[in-house]
């Protein structure tokens, strides 16, 4: 649901808002790749933000103007380090990827959108919430592409050995029975007592199959590699 908000909307606040903002600037991160945890995340980027806008004034639109100048990154990165803006090495390299990019700037945004409310600028709090939204925004997008891209691989893994499998009719057969062979490991059909039972089974179901000593044989290679996958004890 887009509506999280227990609230009928005239009781809420810039600060519910920027809560959610929030939240979803610092998933959004660590799902990328960039901070391992909520606190890591406080630590490194909001703390700082915090302290750049405290210590110097510095806000989103500082920020994002600081970012996109013209000038060279590393005249870029002084500015930010004055400012209290640039809190660890890793940080720093961080800076030209477009993703910590903007989930910096819509953390600043969130920064301004709490002071200004706590000012009693209500209204200017709520235009300082807009913009971390768009922010925000815009590193989900890097996200969501990213998810896009691995799923289109993933997609098009399958489709390859799915065309492969139907090129080979008993390399087919075979995944199934691994299948089956799983179900009889895991107890689900007690009548398959002996690899030589579980092979007459399978080239009745799969007639391609014609050799019961080759899925013995692949029983046994089964049961190794469940064996080995065991965590020891």
């Amino acid at each position: 649901m887009i509506d999280e908000h227990e609230k009928p909307r005239c009781e809420r606040t810039p600060q519910e808002y920027v809560g959610q903002i929030l939240g979803s600037i610092c998933n959004s991160l660590i799902e990328l790749g960039f901070f391992r945890s909520e606190d890591e995340y406080m630590k490194v980027m909001f703390n700082h933000a915090v302290y750049g806008h405290v210590n110097h004034g510095m806000g989103g639109t500082e920020v994002y103007k600081a970012l996109t100048s013209s000038g060279r990154f590393e005249q870029i990165q002084a500015i930010l380090r004055d400012k209290g803006m640039i809190p660890e090495e890793r940080l720093i390299r961080s800076f030209p990827d477009n993703r910590m990019f903007w989930g910096l700037v819509a953390t600043t945004y969130c920064v301004e959108a709490m002071a200004a409310y706590n000012a009693g600028q209500v209204t200017e709090a709520w235009t300082y919430v807009v913009d971390a939204r768009f922010a925000a925004d815009a590193l989900i997008s890097q996200r969501t592409d990213i998810l896009m891209v691995k799923q289109d691989r993933t997609g098009s893994a399958k489709k390859r050995v799915a065309a492969k499998l139907a090129k080979d009719p008993v390399q087919a057969a075979k995944a199934m029975a691994y299948k089956l062979w799983q179900e009889r490991h895991a107890g689900k059909h007690p009548k398959l007592r002996t690899n030589e039972q579980f092979a007459m089974e399978c080239m009745h179901r799969w007639p391609v199959l014609t050799s019961a000593k080759v899925i013995c044989g692949w029983c046994t290679e089964w049961n190794k590699e469940a064996k080995k996958s065991q965590p020891a004890s």
